[in-house]
């Protein structure tokens, strides 16, 4: 008997396989609440890194069971059981902490696991894109690595739990298979079949912009959240999309000569906030910056962010949020195919 109440599905994969990619359209495209990877170097975690992310999946965990609570189905980027996943890469051993945790993860029935592949050639020519050096370094200095990885998600793991584990190959534009695809529709329809939602749903919609200057990307850093992010806000009440694209881009950037160029995609997804799903839709424009004129006007002390240019992979790399990494991929596709804008 299928169990049909909200599910949990963990995506896990080796690094720079497209988790973030496949997570923002599943969110894009269905209902679901997501839970991000903790990242300790962001989170200026220096010691103690291994207790700290168990401590951090734990709550997670428990995080993901409430929204099932609500009659949510739930998306993690990453648990415990990557954790487990690079000890035995290093040393082809579980750990002994992780057998403590098999017996929790195999009690949730509605727990779904995706794991992410793609050949090891393909994970060797990214490992410079891995933000964390402990794990390229580790990659690099044992060759056999990548197979232990891939070993303890294949071999391992299904002896140890008696979750579903779906390992799902990863193209090289970070697409998965329309089977795939299929299937994980399938599974977040059965969790919402004949469940409840519990929670009030509010839709916000917002305008996002992509901007350059000559061959440079605009993006935003934030001291008080330690980020970098890209101009974007809520549109008001009677503001259609355009007034709100110039307006949130006068009011977070100070820039005043820019021209809209096109729209890039809409997308949306929610979240928990405060006993409420906000359901965000978000219509995002490219924008180009004719000359960096400024407005002399102060700004509130929530739009007090510094701007900087940088190259587009470097744009990718230092986002923090997977919407904007994918989007700033989508409106360098459109530069590419219209180059007299991009000049």
């Amino acid at each position: 008997m299928k169990n049909k109440s909200p599910k949990i599905i963990i995506i896990e994969g080796v690094w720079a396989v497209g988790k973030s990619t496949v997570i923002f359209k599943i969110r894009n495209k269905y209902p679901v609440l997501f839970i991000p990877e903790p990242n300790h170097i962001k989170s200026g975690i220096k010691s103690g890194v291994t207790e700290w992310y168990k401590k951090q999946h734990a709550e997670r965990m428990n995080l993901a069971k409430t929204y099932c609570g609500y009659g949510e189905n739930t998306v993690m980027e990453r648990s415990i059981i990557s954790s487990a996943a690079f000890f035995y890469a290093q040393h082809r051993l579980v750990p002994d902490w992780f057998k403590s945790c098999v017996q929790e993860i195999s009690s949730l029935k509605n727990l779904n696991i995706i794991f992410l592949v793609r050949d090891k050639k393909s994970f060797l020519s990214k490992i410079s894109e891995i933000e964390n050096k402990k794990i390229s370094k580790a990659a690099l200095n044992n060759k056999s690595f990548y197979n232990n990885y891939i070993h303890f998600y294949t071999n391992i793991l299904p002896k140890l739990i008696s979750n579903k584990i779906l390992q799902m190959k990863i193209s090289k534009d970070r697409n998965l298979s329309w089977s795939d695809e299929k299937i994980i529709k399938k599974l977040l329809n059965e969790g919402r079949r004949g469940v409840k939602n519990k929670l009030e749903e509010k839709k916000e919609y917002c305008v996002s912009a992509i901007m350059f200057h000559k061959n440079k990307f605009l993006t935003l850093y934030s001291g008080n959240h330690k980020q970098y992010t890209l101009p974007q806000g809520h549109q008001e009440n009677n503001e259609n999309v355009l007034d709100a694209v110039r307006r949130e881009v006068v009011e977070e950037t100070g820039l005043i000569d820019f021209k809209i160029i096109s729209p890039i995609k809409n997308y949306s997804y929610r979240f928990y906030d405060k006993g409420k799903i906000i359901h965000k839709i978000i219509s995002c424009f490219l924008v180009k910056i004719e000359t960096l004129n400024k407005t002399k006007t102060k700004f509130e002390a929530h739009e007090s962010y510094k701007n900087h240019f940088f190259t587009i992979e470097e744009v990718i790399k230092k986002l923090s949020w997977a919407e904007d990494k994918e989007i700033v991929a989508l409106a360098q596709k459109i530069i590419i195919k219209n180059p007299p804008h991009f000049k």
